[in-house]
């Protein structure tokens, strides 16, 4: 879906007529090398700008979003030592196109937090100090690390409960879904998942 939306954006709206240029480089994020190079090319192209200019742009933004996930570990670490020993806290668990839009999620962390529940994303918890989980280092997708790393930490902190959020027909969640739920050992959580629902009642 993520990757097909421009396509999708292109065949549903007549920016030609109305003028519009999308603009929709191929970008290679996470990979060095002829990777970074080429999603600096794609993105100068589309922007009809130089590639200095966009590489300049591009460190610039990684630097921001290195401070950015180190405030969000910081912050998180900040929550989980201000709870107390009989206090519970949500983790919103799923990867962040899922979990993390509002337009996809329905607002459920803000929903949680309104009835003063504390919740938190898996990215403000401390994944890095988790040691490899045997199967892990096989998994594909990152993210599915990342996931595997935030069970075992829910699990083992008797203040931490888990929402899962997931979509209909999701090729990677239809297996991830297992290992977590293996990697709970039992400690129930919420599992959501949404199907184009755009009313609470869904």
């Amino acid at each position: 879906y993520v990757e097909a939306l421009p396509h999708m954006l292109k065949a549903a709206f007549p920016f030609k007529k109305l003028g519009i240029k999308l603009i929709d480089p191929v970008l290679y994020l996470g990979r060095r090398g002829w990777y970074r190079k080429e999603s600096i090319r794609n993105i100068a192209k589309s922007l009809k700008v130089s590639t200095k200019e966009v590489e300049r742009a591009w460190e610039e933004a990684e630097i921001v979003q290195s401070e950015y996930q180190r405030a969000l570990r910081e912050r998180g670490r900040a929550v989980l030592e201000g709870l107390k020993d009989d206090d519970i806290a949500i983790v919103i668990v799923g990867r962040p196109y899922n979990s993390f839009d509002d337009g996809v999620n329905l607002r459920i962390p803000q929903k949680l937090a309104k009835r003063g529940v504390t919740v938190l994303p898996l990215d403000a918890l401390p994944l890095s100090e988790i040691k490899e989980i045997d199967y892990m280092k096989d998994f594909y997708w990152h993210y599915g690390q990342n996931i595997l790393s935030a069970a075992k930490i829910i699990r083992e902190d008797k203040r931490l409960y888990a929402v899962y959020i997931t979509n209909f027909a999701c090729g990677p969640d239809s297996f991830i879904l297992h290992f977590f739920r293996e990697q709970m050992q039992g400690k129930p959580f919420l599992e959501i998942e949404i199907d184009e629902h755009s009313a609470d009642a869904g």
